[in-house]
């Protein structure tokens, strides 16, 4: 005669074992992770990438561990890896938006335009998207990059609808203008990026090449002087040197 009893207590004994052990591992994952999160933060990718490895071993079907363990790649320029695993995330998650969002920057590092506006779409157009205005940036900067100014200016005009105060629309859609030779727009949407975020080394290169252009030489200079203040070793900090060094004023 079977003893159901028996049968029933074995299956909970088993259950139990499972779901301690499931809850074991889904700790140490979750530690890993912590720690990896951290070291990113604290500017270490190649720390924060041991431990999202390890994390990945411990539970590879955890969407927030495989989008991580992509930015790290990506910050390290291994992109055919980032790749690999943000597609792993969209797919653990059910597309989840965030990691179109951030698939589709992936694909702007990568200069493939069309992909990037793919996924920056999709990103956009899902309801439970909780900053539109990036991706909507996103769109436009791909098409800037394609060539496409008027597809652009749109995109960014779209963005700023939504979010009027976030600085990197105004500099991008100046960056627009300065690139169709309408000076007094690209100033006044730079202009406007300082206004909203006054340390941003890149607004005020690129408000001090519009200066130049109107002729404006001092106050061109006054603008890369302060990019060397903020930045001196960055992109803009270089370029502001260069133009200080070499630009009779």
């Amino acid at each position: 005669m079977i003893n159901y009893k028996t049968i029933a207590a074995v299956v909970m004994v088993l259950l139990l074992f499972g779901c301690g052990m499931t809850a074991k591992q889904k700790n140490q994952a979750t530690s890993h992770y912590t720690l990896g999160l951290s070291h990113l933060q604290s500017g270490s990718p190649t720390m924060a990438l041991k431990e999202l490895i390890q994390a990945e071993k411990i539970d590879p079907d955890d969407a927030e561990i495989q989008a991580l363990l992509a930015q790290i790649y990506q910050i390290k320029k291994a992109y055919p890896k980032a790749e690999e695993h943000y597609q792993l995330a969209l797919k653990l998650s059910d597309n989840d938006p965030r990691f179109q969002n951030n698939l589709a920057a992936l694909y702007l590092s990568m200069e493939q335009w069309d992909k990037a506006i793919d996924y920056f779409s999709k990103a956009a157009e899902n309801l439970l998207f909780m900053r539109t205005e990036l991706a909507l940036t996103g769109i436009g900067y791909a098409h800037f990059r394609k060539g496409d100014f008027p597809a652009a200016i749109n995109a960014y005009q779209d963005a700023k609808s939504i979010a009027p105060g976030y600085a990197l629309i105004s500099l991008r859609l100046g960056e627009v203008y300065y690139a169709l030779g309408q000076d007094a727009a690209a100033r006044n949407e730079f202009e406007t990026a300082l206004s909203q975020s006054p340390a941003n080394a890149e607004a005020h290169y690129r408000l001090g090449l519009v200066l130049l252009r109107e002729k404006k030489n001092n106050k061109a200079v006054e603008m890369f002087r302060r990019v060397l203040e903020l930045s001196p070793e960055s992109e803009w900090g270089q370029k502001s040197a260069s133009f200080l060094k070499t630009t009779p004023f």
